[in-house]
């Protein structure tokens, strides 16, 4: 399975050896002909041979152009400068400002904050609050399936009319997380980062966006951004929820990446960003379908071998007495996999145990060599405490010190008494 990669730069290339071919191979430049006269001559025969090369790129540009958003070249932490920093609003601030639109709806969500995440990842959402807008429309232009949406630069959601909490929510957590550096033309939005040099972790972004949506709304079905949703809850398990939520509200793309580094590599990482906002973006587009497979498949790739490089590490760090704890061990990591909606949809059960297979059994190994040993150890130990016992209760015993005096045996007379 090949991740998608970028045809553009080999594009370039060969401008680039085509232009110097023509300065070092082209007839004109050899003429006897007059400085000017050769001038013209030349850039007629590069019009002939680059116009095409240049009309061809365009083409192949436009084939291309879903890997062309997606370059990572300059991942930031966000840092909001301290005059941009605001005060706390306290309930009836935040009540009183909404009351003519969406007050019921921003005053749960602003208890859900309080109830079940760090004040100081909140720092987003309560400068963000002040100057939020809502709009209402009939119809969203340029994607039918749209519900809504949060433009960071204007502060601002739109809503279809009629839109239910989930949907509110949803993009109320993109307000809460996103920041819009101006001066540096950078937009941070939870896990996405769009500026120059850089458009990478829409895919995930939404997909832990919904998460987030889904669990404060007590929402167990949703029909939104599934396979994102799904993907977002195994790097969830993977980093654990409270460090995930912290990093999301605090738009922290690169902290995300620095602990999924502890598993993966950073390419590798990038790559799989990459794939999920392929998948997000053209997941409908027909023409593109086995693309979109190729991608689900590099993505759940991804997610198992994250998964297993995490638990392999668990396992050699985790001391085991005896077979049954080991394998109790392993049975919960295997129930996990089997039943994963979104592993067990790409994956066979088959495929599934080679990847188990491949990543821990080597340690599986280990262990099982640490248990005979433990219980061998064990035994040992328990016969010197028996036998130290044994020597406590025996040393109390008193032997005379000479020999015993055998006396010879007596006759004697079995006859009627004299």
């Amino acid at each position: 399975m090949e991740n998608l990669k970028i045809d553009k730069d080999n594009i370039a290339k060969l401008k680039k050896d085509w232009q110097n071919f023509m300065e070092s191979e082209n007839p004109f430049l050899r003429t006897n002909l007059p400085k000017f006269f050769k001038k013209i001559l030349v850039a007629f025969f590069n019009v002939q041979v680059i116009l095409p090369i240049f009309i061809g790129q365009k083409i192949i540009g436009k084939r291309i152009q879903i890997h062309h958003d997606f370059i990572p070249k300059n991942i930031k932490k966000v840092k909001m400068p301290p005059e941009l920093a605001v005060d706390f609003l306290d309930t009836k601030e935040i009540h009183n400002k909404f009351e003519e639109t969406f007050q019921t709806e921003v005053d749960t969500f602003f208890e859900i904050l309080g109830k079940y995440f760090k004040k100081e990842d909140l720092s987003f959402f309560f400068r963000n609050i002040q100057s939020l807008n809502f709009k209402e429309v009939k119809q969203i232009d340029g994607n039918p399936n749209t519900l809504g949406y949060y433009m960071a630069r204007k502060n601002k959601i739109t809503l279809l009319k009629n839109s239910d909490n989930n949907t509110i929510m949803h993009e109320l957590f993109h307000m809460a997380s996103s920041y819009r550096d101006q001066e540096n033309g950078i937009s941070y939005s939870g896990f996405h980062q769009k500026g120059k040099g850089i458009n990478l972790g829409n895919g995930i972004n939404e997909g832990y966006t919904e998460l987030l949506a889904n669990r404060y709304s007590n929402i167990v079905d949703s029909n939104c951004y599934i396979f994102e949703t799904e993907t977002a809850k195994i790097l969830e398990k993977i980093i654990g929820k409270d460090l995930m939520q912290s990093l999301y509200l605090q738009a922290n793309l690169k902290g995300l990446i620095t602990e999924l580094s502890k598993y993966q590599t950073e390419e590798k990482i990038r790559q799989f960003m990459q794939n999920l906002d392929l998948w997000e973006k053209y997941k409908n587009e027909p023409s593109l379908t086995e693309k979109m497979d190729n991608c689900k498949k590099n993505i759940g790739t991804f997610l198992l071998e994250l998964y297993l490089t995490q638990t392999n590490i668990e396992l050699k760090e985790t001391n085991f007495k005896d077979e049954n704890s080991l394998h109790s061990f392993l049975q919960k990591i295997r129930d996990y996999l089997y039943d994963n909606a979104l592993l067990s949809y790409l994956f066979s059960t088959a495929e599934i145990d080679n990847f188990f297979a491949k990543f821990l059994n080597n340690t599986i190994d280990e262990k099982r060599e640490q248990i005979a040993k433990y219980k061998q150890e064990q035994t040992e130990l328990r016969i010197k405490e028996e036998q130290a016992e044994w020597d406590q209760k025996l040393g109390n015993f008193q032997f005379s010190n000479g020999p015993t005096k055998v006396e010879p045996i007596k006759d004697y007379y079995f006859g009627p008494k004299r």
